[in-house]
């Protein structure tokens, strides 16, 4: 018996020559079959050509290669253990191969391969005492990691929450600032005017408006010329907005070289 894996696609059968394990697609099989031909099996590994055997088969006989296959190979006899030549040989015929050594006969079946198991994979030796005792150790270590990890996890889920700190507790609040102001001269009879615009951004984390913006112009010494406020009470800014205001200021332009902008909150006092 030949046959050592039955799978939905395809079989697996064990070469009698080499050992190998050969794949062989179930639809090709059951197509020759039925169409009556003789099935036959190369091996993947050493070309043997053998008969492909299950629990059904007629005879275990027929698991024997029935020719090597048709290129020249090393073999061994199985009369004295030398390697010998072996010619190319078709499957219909029917010879017998002599030993040059010891002159023993042999069908071309009989005839031992020399490297068909020497090309298949050793086996991987046996981890030592050293590796054994690394692998056992690094699987504690990963068990601990993992129970630790269940453990702080039902923790968490059973311990209510901290309650926050005092001091801690920051409640949504409006701020101010100014991100942009100008004064340019506003020339519209008698000794003229000054004319301020000056932009205000609400960068706190809810609505809100100052209680006053005043505005200062200043001489080129920094003295302060007039000071006047431009806004009281204003419309409520949302978080992220920003306004401008412009005001006219009756004083003479002249001599006016900076000005400076005071935002009043709601509870700030003169």
């Amino acid at each position: 018996m030949t046959l050592i894996l039955d799978t939905p696609q395809s079989d697996i059968h064990r070469c009698p020559a080499c050992g190998a394990q050969c794949a062989v697609q179930k639809d090709l099989v059951v197509r020759a079959h039925n169409a009556g031909q003789q099935i036959r099996i190369a091996c993947h590994k050493c070309d043997e050509i053998f008969q492909p055997l299950n629990d059904n088969s007629p005879t275990a006989a027929a698991a024997r290669p029935s020719r090597p296959n048709p290129n020249p190979r090393m073999g061994v006899c199985t009369g004295c253990g030398e390697t010998l030549s072996v010619p190319p040989l078709k499957a219909g015929e029917a010879v017998m191969v002599e030993c040059p050594h010891c002159r023993h006969l042999m069908q071309p079946d009989d005839i031992g391969r020399v490297d068909a198991l020497a090309d298949l994979p050793a086996s991987p030796p046996p981890p030592s005492q050293t590796q054994r005792i690394a692998g056992t150790l690094l699987a504690l270590m990963l068990a601990g990691i993992l129970l630790a990890g269940f453990a702080a996890s039902a923790i968490f889920r059973i311990t209510p929450p901290l309650p926050t700190p005092f001091g801690l507790v920051v409640s949504p609040t409006p701020y101010f600032a100014v991100i942009a102001a100008d004064f340019e001269t506003a020339l519209d009879g008698g000794d003229g005017a000054v004319l301020v615009t000056v932009t205000l951004a609400n960068l706190g984390t809810a609505a809100g408006a100052p209680e006053r913006v005043e505005v200062s112009l200043l001489d080129m010494a920094g003295k302060t010329v007039i000071s006047r406020p431009i806004a009281i009470r204003e419309a409520a800014l949302a978080p992220g907005g920003a306004r401008k205001i412009t005001a006219r200021l009756s004083v003479p332009p002249d001599g006016i070289e900076d000005m400076a902008v005071t935002i009043l909150e709601a509870g700030d006092r003169d």
